[in-house]
Formats: C-alpha cells, structure tokens, sequence
C-alpha cells in the first residue's frame, strides 16, 4: 500500500551537514511546488531558520568555542522542528503517493531499503582556476545523491601515503568545485565520495594535480 511510505520525521540522527543539505534540498524542492502550494510553516520562515543554522555552524566550525557550539545546537533545534514540521504538512497532503514526496525533498522512509549505497565516483579532474593559485576540481555526476565530500591535500608521511588531514568539503556539485589558494608549484592529491539516503560511498581513487 502507498500509505506504508512517508517522508521522514525525525532528523536527530544525521549529522549537522547531512542536516544542512536536507534542508537546503527542501527548501529548493519545495519552493513553488505545485504539489505543496499552502505549506503550514510559510517557506520564506523555514529559510530564515535554515539561514541561521548555517551562520551558526559556519561560526562554531571556525572557532569552535563552547559558546559556538551551543548556539549552533539551539539553531540545529529550531531547524529540526521546522522540517518535522514541513514533513508532517508533506505526509497530510501526500497521502502516501511517493512521486509527491520526492517532489519534496525529504528522504523517504521505508523507500531506502530499495536504494543501493553509492558507487565509487569516477572520472575525476582537475584544471587550472582562471587566477594564480586557484584549481578546479569536476567529477563524474551519480544518480540521486544528496550530497558529495572531497578532499585535498599535498602532504604525504613517512609511509609515502597521503596524509589528509580532518578537513572534508561538502558539495552538491559534480561541477566546477574551485579549491584556492593553493601554491603553485605543488603538487595536489584529491579523492571524492557520495552520500545518499542509504549511506555514504567508499572514498574514489585518488588523483594528483600540479597547482599552477
């Protein structure tokens, strides 16, 4: 039956950037949605909310102070509870016809099991930026995905591996990624993986770029 399908309720259990992405996909899923014309929670109050989560964890990211933390947590609840609140309003006026809910953006439960994990990304490249110590890195597009991580570094240690370090950028592009500065003369290693309703993907090959 349709009705064993819905949108998801709760977002405790992702993390701050998979909730960032979901909401940011609502946002734009939603926006003059003809399915979902008379949200209960206006749009233009739900991006206000999701603005302030993102400034909140772009300042506890930076400086990581208790102070930055907690406040991005009260905005991380504020966010939460909105979605709820949109889901809720999407499961009402859906009524479990699944082409609806994936007009909205929101994950869909008991639809996953039916959704592999994500296939190594593939067909990586980097190219010159249009300035002096910029790159930009493109790579293969993968079918429903929510969101892709890379990284990139130029250090490697005594083993002769590369040595990544913690810092991982997300991006909802396959496309024209621009990574700066960078020092020319370097040389760069980057890799990619994906993440979609299911999980996230095993980290792609790793490939190498002299910055110019």
């Amino acid at each position: 039956m349709r009705t064993k399908q819905r949108v998801n309720l709760g977002f405790t259990r992702y993390s701050d950037e998979n909730v960032l992405v979901i909401a940011q996909t609502v946002l734009a899923a939603m926006t003059d949605n003809a399915n979902f014309d008379e949200p209960t929670l206006p749009l233009v109050e739900f991006e206000a909310v999701l603005d302030e989560f993102a400034d909140k964890l772009s300042e506890a990211r930076k400086r990581g102070s208790p102070y930055d933390t907690a406040a991005k947590n009260e905005a991380r609840k504020n966010l939460e509870a909105s979605l709820a609140e949109l889901a809720f309003y999407v499961n009402k006026v859906a009524k479990g016809n699944l082409p609806a809910m994936l007009s909205s953006g929101f994950p869909i439960s008991r639809y996953r099991n039916s959704v592999l994990s994500p296939e190594i990304v593939r067909n990586l490249v980097v190219t010159d930026g249009r300035h002096k110590g910029e790159m930009v890195f493109s790579f293969g597009k993968l079918d429903n995905i929510l969101y892709y991580e890379y990284r990139y570094s130029s250090e490697k240690n005594e083993q002769g591996e590369v040595d990544w370090g913690e810092e991982l950028i997300l991006t909802t592009s396959s496309r024209n990624n621009l990574i700066k500065p960078v020092v020319p003369g370097t040389i760069y290693y980057l890799s990619v993986r994906a993440t979609n309703s299911k999980g996230t993907g095993d980290w792609s090959d790793t490939i190498s770029w002299m910055a110019r």
